[in-house]
Formats: C-alpha cells, structure tokens, sequence
C-alpha cells in the first residue's frame, strides 16, 4: 500500500510542478509573481521528496506532501490546485494505510 501513497504522491508532485512551472513562466517580469513561482516550485519539490521518502518513512512522507499541498495552494492557489488535491489524496490514504499497519 506504501507503494500506492508513494504514486499518487509522486503523479500530484509532476502536475504541481507543472502548474509552478507554468506559474512562473506565466509573469513577465521579476516581482510578487515570480516569487510567488519560486515559493510553489519549491512546494513542488518538497512534495516529490515526500512522495520518495513515504516509502521507506511513511509519516514523514505524509507530512512533506501535506506541506507540500498546502504551501501550493497558498502560493499559485488557480495552478496548483490540481496537484495538491493528489498529494492531499495520498496523504489520506496514507492514514488509512497507517492505521491499517499499526
């Protein structure tokens, strides 16, 4: 099952990044906005190292991608929103799954 949390996870932190990417290619000049890019490229990345480390450490793989969704969505919330709604998803199966092993 750690294996499920750690896909879903890793397929929210591919469109996240995507959404960042396109968060940050979208302003055309440096200011608010292209911070704003920066921070959810960032939130991105950590999700991705969530999604990796949920299958060896599962709670703090949950943790990083519940930050991860989160910060995102707070950030870039029109771009990001598709990917932290997949992270927030393999975070909740990822309790069930902890509950599940004890």
């Amino acid at each position: 099952m750690r294996r499920i949390v750690s896909m879903i996870g890793a397929l929210g932190a591919v469109l996240a990044f995507g959404g960042a990417i396109v968060a940050l290619l979208g302003t055309g000049e440096p200011g608010e906005e292209m911070a704003r890019g920066l921070g959810a490229l960032g939130m991105a990345v950590v999700g991705l190292a969530g999604a990796v480390a949920s299958g060896a450490r599962l709670r703090t793989g949950m943790m990083l991608m519940a930050a991860s969704a989160l910060g995102g969505v707070l950030l870039e919330p029109d771009l990001y929103l598709v990917g932290a709604v997949l992270l927030a998803a393999a975070v909740a199966v990822g309790l069930r799954v902890g509950v599940a092993e004890g």
